[in-house]
């Protein structure tokens, strides 16, 4: 019996060993999230212009053109469960402006209601010190979600590059990038289509309580 539980424990340590390596290198990569949490920790009570959203903003709107201190905390993807967060999560005594996407998505996407989409929760509990999630939970670590824990273990012989600024504007969305097929109409209106208004209200709910925020 001991001999059996001393090759349980040596198989264990033979699967945990590498996979806790392989999340501290995921978790130490440079992303979008890690730099703009980074940023904003240090300097939130200067920014007078915060911009918030999807990837429409995140490639859309430039903050360095702006007069004043602007930031972008806009992300791929980003609903409005973590606007309104990200709005109240750091302290910006001199906010006065507050750039906010609707898009044809707004009202109909939300990560912890898609399991195809949840995965992307996580850069907020674990890059941003968004406690809408427990740390020890699903959403504090990346070898959860096996596609895109794989896809960024991939860095270890395919170098990655910075595809944003210091400001948080996203470099990467360029005219030499674009898919082959950017400009087939029909078919991006058919991926685009939304007849499920199950999220409608959880995201008007989202949607008021910035704007309540913001009118104050």
């Amino acid at each position: 019996m001991k001999a059996f539980l001393r090759h349980i424990m040596i198989f264990s340590l033979c699967i945990l060993v590498p996979l806790i390596a392989a999340e501290i290198y995921v978790e130490s990569l440079p992303n979008p999230s890690k730099t703009k949490h980074s940023w904003m920790s240090s300097h939130s009570e200067s920014v007078s212009t915060l911009i918030l959203g999807s990837s429409h903003t995140f490639y859309g709107v430039t903050p360095s053109l702006f007069p004043d201190t602007a930031f972008s905390l806009a992300q791929v993807s980003q609903t409005y469960r973590y606007d309104s967060y990200l709005l109240r999560h750091y302290p910006m005594p001199k906010l006065r402006t507050v750039i906010l996407p609707f898009s044809y998505f707004s009202l109909y996407e939300d990560f912890e209601s898609q399991p195809h989409e949840q995965f992307n929760a996580k850069r907020y509990r674990i890059y941003m010190d968004c406690d809408l999630h427990c740390r020890l939970g699903w959403y504090g670590f990346e070898f959860t979600s096996i596609d895109p824990f794989v896809e960024k273990l991939k860095s270890l012989y395919k170098p990655q590059h910075m595809t944003w600024d210091s400001l948080g504007f996203g470099t990467d969305y360029t005219f030499s990038s674009r898919p082959a097929d950017w400009d087939n109409g029909e078919a991006a209106a058919s991926g685009n289509t939304y007849s499920d208004t199950t999220l409608v209200d959880l995201n008007m709910g989202f949607l008021d309580d910035i704007m309540s925020f913001c009118g104050k």
